[in-house]
């Protein structure tokens, strides 16, 4: 079952989904103490797969360069 989800990313490290913006920055700084920032994407996530859907009817909401101070700022009550 497909449910909505938010992945944050950076190039030279892995990926990391979570249920809400602001967990899924948390867990990837957590993962990767060294990043210095990540970009997060909405997406649907079955468990195994994330993916990412556009059409004129809905664009999914995404966050650039987001940092360890920042990520406090991102919603999380999703």
């Amino acid at each position: 079952m497909l449910k909505i989800a938010y992945q944050a990313h950076a190039s030279n490290y892995g990926a990391i989904t979570a249920d809400t913006p602001q967990r899924a920055a948390l867990n990837f700084f957590n993962k990767f103490p060294k990043a210095r920032k990540c970009n997060i994407i909405e997406g649907d996530y079955d468990g195994q797969c994330f993916s990412v859907s556009y059409s004129a009817v809905h664009w999914p909401k995404s966050w650039k360069d987001v940092t360890k101070k920042s990520l406090v700022d991102l919603p999380d009550n999703y």
